[in-house]
């Protein structure tokens, strides 16, 4: 038992002698004039946000032109570093809208973008992660979105649906920092 005691006030004064070497504080001494010293450390963490995205409305199909559409968002990452983004749909182990009135699934591509207009942006797989993307140091992108996604149907996917007004899904968009 009287080793145990050793061990456990040994233990006790180093912890006590590496946690006054932490401290850095300076204090002073007793003279005309005296200085201490106090050192200021914070952490930063990645954050990461996304605002301003709208909901995607195709409209009705005229019967031979694909349907394509999207929305343009915001990306704020602090210090304005990286960030990547992962696209889904919503319960769903593809990109594909559904109707409760048909019955009928139809699938969709995506793409990403880093400016406003993800028309010519990076396809994206369903659960895929796109590349490294700078966001936008500002916390309200100074008013301008960043980036954006877009949808697409082919015509041929379309022609073989079933007749209804309700297709709809769900897209998540995760942005995550680097």
């Amino acid at each position: 038992m009287n080793k145990l005691n050793k061990i456990a006030t040994g233990i006790a004064l180093t912890t006590a002698l590496f946690a006054g070497q932490a401290m850095a504080a300076v204090q002073g001494t007793i003279g005309s004039t005296s200085t201490g010293n106090s050192d200021v450390t914070l952490t930063i963490v990645d954050k990461v946000r996304i605002t301003g995205v709208s909901d995607i409305s195709l409209g009705t199909f005229d019967g031979s032109t694909d349907l394509t559409g999207g929305t343009s968002f915001c990306v704020y990452r602090n210090g304005g570093d990286g960030y990547t983004m992962t696209l889904s749909a919503d319960g769903k182990v593809a990109f594909e809208v559904a109707s409760v009135t048909s019955g009928d699934t139809i699938g969709f591509t995506a793409k990403v973008d880093n400016d406003i207009d993800a028309s010519n942006g990076s396809a994206i797989a369903h659960g895929a992660t796109s590349a490294t993307y700078a966001g936008n140091a500002a916390i309200d992108c100074g008013g301008n979105d960043n980036a954006s996604i877009a949808v697409n149907f082919a015509a041929a996917d379309l022609q073989s649906a079933g007749t209804a007004n309700d297709y709809t899904a769900t897209v998540v968009i995760l942005v995550e920092p680097i």
